[in-house]
């Protein structure tokens, strides 16, 4: 069954071919439909247009030899495909009865006739579109802002540019061409091509080149004038007690 529809829009849910599941739910009833009657359901189902070749079709199709299950086992399966069509057909039924009010819901609106006048726009789609942006006729003050908020017209940016992304001409292929070493790498090479020591960085102007440059001493002033490191506390050290005559301020260190 699924085979003769898949190429339909739809498939199991086409008129058609619930009402072709309904009488034949297992493969030896379906290959026993004659095309008279595969021809009356098509047409009770609503088609008008290419009845015979879809009848024949779809009987060539029941008919041809594929796995086939045991004869009890195909006869519990098309109970169960019997019992599931209930459920789908109510759901379908409940599918057509909220696209009739949609569709008079939208026909009473009085921008229904401008949506119809639009190729293409049919009262569903019409009604959609009313859904979507409203009929609040002041909402856009352009026709630029209503494409900009459907998001038909978007505009692509660069990251921190404010040009836009444009696409590059055509031209020919060139020959990749090799990569330069960085600048420094560059001026490295230069300066050992001449024989001549690298300068000295930033804020070293004055010193000699890094491979002979003696290491620097530091300044024979600069520990005296740091402040004396604090001594760290230790687990014996105490708080005086009251009656003691040591001056307030002052630890003593006591072994426990």
């Amino acid at each position: 069954m699924i085979e003769a529809f898949k190429d339909k829009p739809g498939t199991l849910t086409r008129p058609d071919a619930r009402r072709i599941l309904a009488v034949a739910p297992t493969p030896a009833l379906a290959a026993k439909l004659q095309m008279w009657k595969l021809t009356a359901m098509l047409k009770r189902a609503g088609r008008r247009r290419g009845i015979e070749t879809d009848a024949e079709r779809i009987q060539q199709l029941f008919r041809q030899e594929a796995p086939r299950q045991l004869l009890l086992v195909e006869d519990a399966m098309g109970k169960q495909a019997q019992a599931l069509l209930l459920q789908l057909d109510a759901a379908c039924q409940a599918v057509d009865d909220l696209a009739r009010a949609t569709e008079e819901a939208f026909r009473s609106h009085p921008d229904a006739a401008i949506m119809l006048s639009f190729p293409g726009i049919g009262p569903q789609v019409g009604a959609r579109i009313l859904g979507e942006i409203g009929d609040d006729r002041s909402r856009f003050a352009t026709a630029g802002g209503l494409k900009a908020y459907a998001g038909s017209a978007p505009v692509t940016r660069a990251c921190f540019r404010q040009a836009p992304l444009c696409r590059s001409p055509v031209r020919e292929e060139q020959p990749a061409q090799p990569r330069r070493p960085p600048v420094g790498l560059r001026l490295h090479q230069r300066f050992i091509r001449r024989g001549r020591p690298l300068p000295a960085p930033p804020g070293r102007r004055g010193l000699a080149h890094a491979g002979s440059a003696a290491p620097v001493q530091p300044h024979a002033g600069a520990a005296a004038s740091l402040p004396p490191r604090p001594r760290s506390f230790r687990r014996s050290h105490r708080f005086p007690s009251r009656g003691c005559d040591a001056p307030a301020g002052q630890f003593i260190g006591l072994r426990a």
